[in-house]
Formats: C-alpha cells, sequence, structure tokens
C-alpha cells in the first residue's frame, strides 16, 4: 500500500502550484474599475462660456460594481448632455452616481463644465461599494491585460515557481520532514515501549489532544509491590500535566478470588480506588491491595484505569507479572 502513497515531495510541489495558481486567479479576477477622460473641448455650441467634457467609466473586472460615484471638481458647475445609461445626474457637489455596471460593462457621459476650467486632474476620484477605481488618461491604459502584465505573470509561471516550489520544497524537506519524523518515530516508540512493559489500549489516549500536555511521557507509574501476608500492596504515581482537573478510578483483579480473602481474614482487601480527583499540575500517589498469596504460581494482576477530564474519557490498561521464583 505504501507505493500507492504520494512522496512528500510531490505533496508539497502540489501545495506550493497550487498556491501559485489560486494567486495568479486572483490576480486576473480582481476588480478593475476606471474612469478615462479622453475629450476635453475647449468650444461647443452647447455652451458658449464652458467645456464639454467626454468621461468614460469601465468595469473591466470579473464581478458586478454597485453604488459608484464618479467625483468631480467641486468648484464647477456640470450638467450632463448625454449619456449610453439613462437618468444620469451630477449632483451640486460635482458626484456622478451609477447605480450599477455589470462585468466588462461600460458607460460614456458627455458634460458641459462651467464656472472654470476642467482640466483632466478634475477627476478627483471613482469608487464603488467594494473598491477604489483608478482614473486613466488614455483609452489604451484601462485594456483588460496589458502585453506587460501578461509577460510578467508568464514569467512568474513558468520561471519563478519552479524555483519558489525548489527551494520551498526543499526548506520543508530538510526543516519540517525531519521534525514530524522524529515525532512520529518518538511517538512510536512509546506505544511500543508501554507494550513492552505490560499497558494495553492506550493508543486513544496517546494519540489525543490531552495527551500532548504530557509531553510525551506516561503519567503513570505502577511501582514493584511490597508483601503484606497474602496481599500485595503496590503503589501508584499519578500525574496530571494537563489544563484540567483529572478524575481517576483504579481497579485491581489477580487469579485468585477476592470472597476467599474475606472468609479467611473477615475483611476485603484495598483493591481499588475510586474518583479521586487529581488537580491540574499536581502529582498523587496512591496505594492498592490485591489478593495474591506467596504459593501461587500464576503472579498475574491486572489494574483496569479510568481517566476522566473535562473533555474527554480513557480506559487504559495495565498488566504486572512476576517473572521471578
Amino acid at each position: 500500500m505504501q507505493d500507492y502513497l504520494p512522496s512528500v515531495d510531490f505533496l508539497i510541489g502540489g501545495v506550493v502550484v497550487g498556491l501559485i495558481l489560486a494567486g495568479v486567479s486572483a490576480y486576473f479576477k480582481r476588480r478593475k474599475l476606471y474612469i478615462i477622460v479622453p475629450k476635453l473641448f475647449s468650444h461647443s455650441e452647447l455652451s458658449s462660456s464652458g467645456q464639454v467634457i467626454e468621461l468614460n467609466v469601465r468595469n473591466k473586472g470579473a464581478r458586478t460594481e454597485e453604488d459608484i460615484r464618479v467625483a468631480l471638481n467641486p468648484k464647477l458647475s456640470y450638467e450632463v448632455i448625454a449619456s449610453t445609461l439613462p437618468g444620469l445626474t451630477v449632483s451640486h457637489g460635482g458626484v456622478i452616481h451609477i447605480q450599477r455596471l455589470s462585468k466588462s460593462e461600460e458607460v460614456s457621459i458627455v458634460l458641459t463644465a462651467e464656472q472654470g476650467e476642467f482640466l483632466q486632474d478634475s477627476v478627483l476620484s471613482i469608487s464603488s461599494k467594494e473598491t477604489k477605481g483608478e482614473i486613466k488618461k488614455k483609452t489604451q491604459d484601462a485594456e483588460d491585460t496589458t502585453a506587460l502584465e501578461a509577460a510578467i505573470v508568464l514569467g512568474f509561471v513558468f520561471l519563478f515557481m519552479p524555483a519558489v516550489g525548489y527551494f520551498g520544497g526543499n526548506i520543508i524537506m530538510e526543516e519540517v520532514v525531519p521534525k514530524m519524523n522524529t515525532e512520529v518515530e518518538r511517538h512510536q516508540a512509546l506505544k511500543a515501549s508501554l507494550s513492552d512493559s505490560g499497558w494495553d489500549d492506550f493508543n486513544r489516549f496517546v494519540d489525543s489532544d490531552t495527551f500532548t500536555s504530557f509531553g510525551g511521557e506516561w503519567p503513570f507509574n505502577v511501582s514493584f509491590p511490597t508483601r503484606n501476608g497474602e496481599l500485595l500492596v503496590f503503589s501508584i504515581t499519578f500525574k496530571n500535566k494537563t489544563d484540567q482537573v483529572m478524575e481517576v478510578s483504579v481497579y485491581t483483579r489477580s487469579v485468585f478470588d477476592d470472597k476467599d480473602f474475606y472468609r479467611k481474614n473477615g475483611y476485603w482487601p484495598d483493591d481499588s480506588v475510586s474518583s479521586f480527583l487529581i488537580p491540574s499540575g499536581a502529582e498523587v500517589q496512591k496505594s492498592i491491595e490485591t489478593y495474591l498469596p506467596y504459593e501461587s504460581e500464576n503472579k498475574v494482576v491486572r489494574f483496569d484505569f479510568s481517566i476522566e477530564t473535562e473533555s474527554n474519557a480513557f480506559n487504559p490498561s495495565y498488566t504486572w507479572v512476576f517473572k521471578g521464583e
């Protein structure tokens, strides 16, 4: 199955190429709202004391522009003579309002300007609800994509993109991937060590976000027991390195039935510790007994843990086996 998985180089290259292509796509789909002042007429039969101006507003972007406002020099007086859209007027403050322009749509406006000289820089600004447009003095400046822009983008794609992929891939392979591999190896080594030591059902706990707080250290330790007659006494250490309170319970079982111990001694062994709380950052030690006579041939004790936090619950287990005589 490993042979069918893509290599890390392939994945990194795919991510880099995807990001660059997304950037190129965003560049070509950017909003492009322009106003052009191609013609200024100094003399006209329509106005003996003013000028006639032709303005051209173009939406060259890929999306519709709404609430378009063209601000002109407010010191002059304007009147719209003709336009390719009906109902266009100029306010007393010199603002032309266009409700909407679809993509690739344009509108031409012819108006008179009096009480002063109208120059090309008398067009102060153009804006819409979503963007601020640009003022152009030549029609050619407002074309969809200039040859220079196309050359820059194509050069970036075919020359710079491979270099980014190569160097970016090398940096990730040399800096990021080794650290990731080290963490994975450490994770797997911990699991192997726990399994060899007698722990079981720990994968869900080790793979959880809760376990990351422990810095790779297993938080429970079962010490070698001491004997008290027919009872084995174990000391268990618990560490809580999370930022939450942990509720822990431990139950033990051996190959012998506690009822036999009760019949002989009249009391039950203290073979469980139920629902004790460990505050965040605390270390707690508990003692637990289990009935296992010295002459027993099978000295095996199983510990069942119940661990609960505010966000999760886990149930690892541990099997202690005495391998001596």
